[in-house]
């Protein structure tokens, strides 16, 4: 029940005292008695009320908090969540293209410290509230999570050996084509949080128009040079 309904049972309540009193004729307290209980009820009625309105007040103001901080708290994480992303994106795309075409003059040597990906910690503070992200993608923040450790512990499993892609040869060999495949599948996982988060982001905090932009940097230009 909102304010307005709980005026309307309160003037309801008035109006309905005042025209039992004024059809009573001249004050005759005599005629009080039989009406206690009525009027009794009608007090008791209009204190909860009060009470009522009072109490969801505050209850209101506390969930209208808890929204509040509950937003800055999205836009915060969604905000770092976006910038990770896309350095993670293109540190990942960098490495798919450096293992998706042969090399044209000289073997590769494969260099462990070229595709090693060190793992943003905006992405395990990500994992701790998975709550506050969209559902379509959580999957992707698992994705990323997961590959840039399988790239992490295949790396670690054949730092001993060395590996060479002859240019003759077209395809990549391995383990090229294990960390393409890994790198392909993280751009696109971490691509694809970004752009999710984007327009939510937007919406949390709207981006400045150019002109308010341009006048917040250049200044309003002089009068007449409109």
């Amino acid at each position: 029940m909102g304010k307005r309904g709980i005026q309307l049972i309160l003037a309801t309540i008035v109006m309905a005292v005042a025209i039992n009193v004024v059809s009573w004729g001249p004050p005759n307290f005599d005629k009080l008695e039989k009406w206690q209980t009525l009027m009794a009820g009608c007090l008791a009625i209009i204190a909860a009320c009060i009470a009522y309105w009072g109490s969801s007040s505050q209850a209101r103001l506390n969930e209208r908090l808890h929204r509040e901080e509950l937003a800055r708290r999205k836009l915060a994480l969604f905000l770092k969540m976006d910038f990770a992303c896309r350095l993670l994106a293109d540190r990942a795309r960098e490495i798919d293209a450096q293992t998706t075409f042969s090399p044209i003059d000289e073997r590769q040597h494969f260099s462990h410290d070229d595709f090693e990906i060190e793992e943003p910690p905006e992405i395990d503070e990500s994992w701790s509230h998975l709550d506050l992200f969209p559902r379509p993608i959580i999957a992707e923040i698992r994705t990323v999570r997961n590959d840039i450790r399988r790239l992490r512990y295949f790396l670690i499993s054949i730092r001993d050996a060395a590996y060479y892609w002859d240019p003759a040869q077209d395809e990549a060999p391995f383990p090229f084509d294990r960390v393409n495949e890994l790198a392909s599948n993280l751009w696109q996982a971490a691509e694809a949080i970004a752009e999710t988060l984007r327009p939510m982001i937007t919406e949390l905090a709207p981006e400045m128009d150019e002109s308010t932009r341009f006048q917040l940097v250049y200044g309003l230009p002089p009068d007449g040079d409109y």
